[in-house]
Order: structure tokens, then sequence, then C-alpha cells
């Protein structure tokens, strides 16, 4: 066997989740914010974004609004939004073939995303694949997110595996 193991991202790959939490940025920038801004131009800047850590994502939010609220303001608003989000119904249909069958031929499986570690489990939990996953590893814990490969390496590690 070439490949000993396999790495997943979890948002886009595993489940569709992205186009979900970006409309989630919009809403909040416009509904409770009430930022008169362009929605189309926003939509575009948020975009950019996008499978970006949540860190990432509040920096990149409070410079569109030219910084009138700060990080942690921002931070703090859209974490007080409880997103409720069956995540079953966004579980990529191929996701609940293909890992028993990588399983099955022996492959090491994990996840690297920029999500919490609370949102991985609560997203493998829900779609009922945790088990399929030998380790799961969050960006939050990395100081540069995706696509630098210090989460990859670290995942590998894990793994007990060379890259």
């Amino acid at each position: 066997m070439r490949y000993k193991g396999i790495i997943f991202d979890m948002d886009g790959v595993l489940v569709d989740s992205e186009p979900i939490y970006l409309q989630e940025v919009i809403d909040y920038i416009i509904d409770d914010l009430k930022e008169d801004v362009d929605y189309l131009e926003l939509k575009r800047e948020m975009y950019k974004i996008v499978g970006a850590s949540d860190d990432k994502m509040f920096e990149a939010m409070s410079e569109y609004l030219n910084h009138k609220y700060s990080t942690e303001e921002i931070k703090t608003g859209m974490w007080s939004k409880e997103l409720e989000l069956d995540y079953r119904t966004i579980l990529n249909p191929h996701v609940l073939y293909v890992l028993p069958k990588l399983k099955a031929k022996g492959y090491k499986l994990a996840i690297a995303s920029s999500s919490s570690m609370e949102n991985i489990k609560k997203v493998t939990r829900q779609c009922g694949i945790a088990s399929y996953f030998d380790c799961m590893v969050s960006g939050v814990d990395f100081k540069e997110t995706k696509p630098d490969p210090a989460i990859y390496l670290e995942t590998l590690r894990r793994l007990y595996l060379k890259p």
C-alpha cells in the first residue's frame, strides 16, 4: 500500500457548511450590526475568508468595517449567536460510502480543520462518522492557518506517519 493515511478537511469536504457560515457572517454584519453595506460587495469580500480560522475571519470582518468594531467585539457578537445546524443535512453524500471503504482497507484517517475542536466533534458526532477517524486536529491550535503545512505535519505526527 503506497499511502498509509488520508487527511480530510471538514468544512467544504465532509460537510458543505461553508455557504451557511458565509451567510451567517453576512447576516451578522447587516442584521445585527445594522451596517449599511452593498450586499454583493460584502459577499465577495467575505467569500475570501471562507475556510479561514475564526480569528482570521473576525480580523477580516473588522478590517472590512474599517475597524469600527474590534475583533474581540465581533467575536463576542458572533459567538453569542447560537447556530443551530443539523450537520447531517449537509453531509457530503459520498462520505458514508468512502470512509468505511478506506477504513476497511487499513488506511489511517484524520481530520485537519480550521474549525474549533468543539465544532469538529459536534459535526462528526451528529453525522455518525467520528469512529472512522484516528485523530482530529483543530487549526485553532496553530499560529498560521492553512495552507501553512503545520497542521498537516502535526496530524501526520499524531498518526505516526511520515509526510
